[in-house]
């Protein structure tokens, strides 16, 4: 019999162990690893946490691609949704100024119609509507406020966030301590009072825990946080 080439012997010493089959297993008989043991389980370990890298990585890469349709069918539902009452918000606008006394001209309205495309089918004001948005980050103008929406939300979106991320802080802050007291004290009665006050939490809706703390916290100190009170 013919000794293996050393071009075959590389082919089959690079094969992992579980895919050589019977011709692996042999030569890894008639060839041991001189390699300390520690060496090779490092090795291992490595190639391991390197395929571990590789999965997430595709894993990430999925979701991603997958988020991409989503906002697409969210941006589409939106438009749709905006689109079905009857009429539109020039409309409205136009009615109100002519209630307020202000003499309205119709070139003004087909500018206005022009201008903002409600002149256009459906889906072509959507297209209009989703190009600006990517390209140019441009939301349209706002009819209430007078402003361009991008500017209104770059007004606003600091103090969303701010609040967001206090009350993230504020939530871990507390869950962590309790979590902790309750895997330490269980069934004794500050568990189950925590356990009591979580599903309160649960049961009861957030926006209706808001105004309730808005609520208290105009009543003493005076402050009207969102101006409903």
């Amino acid at each position: 019999t013919l000794p293996a080439s050393s071009s075959s012997t590389n082919k089959v010493a690079n094969i992992p162990e579980h895919q050589q089959g019977a011709r692996g297993a042999a030569f890894t008989a008639a060839h041991p690893d001189p390699r300390p043991l520690n060496i090779r389980l490092s090795a291992a370990a490595r190639i391991e946490r390197a395929g571990e890298r590789a999965l997430l990585a595709r894993y990430i890469l999925r979701r991603l691609l997958q988020f991409i349709p989503l906002l697409v069918a969210v941006s589409v539902i939106i438009f749709v949704i905006i689109q079905l009452p009857p009429g539109d918000y020039l409309t409205t606008y136009i009615v109100q100024m002519k209630n307020s006394g202000t003499d309205v001209d119709q070139s003004y309205i087909i500018n206005l119609t022009r201008q903002y495309g409600l002149d256009q089918p459906a889906h072509i004001q959507y297209f209009y509507w989703i190009s600006n948005i990517i390209t140019r980050m441009d939301f349209g103008r706002s009819f209430q406020w007078q402003q361009p929406v991008s500017q209104i939300l770059a007004e606003r979106l600091p103090a969303t966030i701010g609040i967001a991320l206090l009350s993230l802080v504020v939530t871990w802050g507390l869950a962590i301590p309790i979590g902790i007291y309750s895997a330490t004290h269980q069934y004794s009665l500050g568990d189950y009072f925590f356990i009591f006050l979580g599903f309160i939490g649960l049961a009861v809706p957030g926006f209706l825990l808001a105004l309730a703390a808005v609520y208290v916290i105009f009543t003493s100190t005076g402050v009207s946080l969102t101006g409903l009170f």
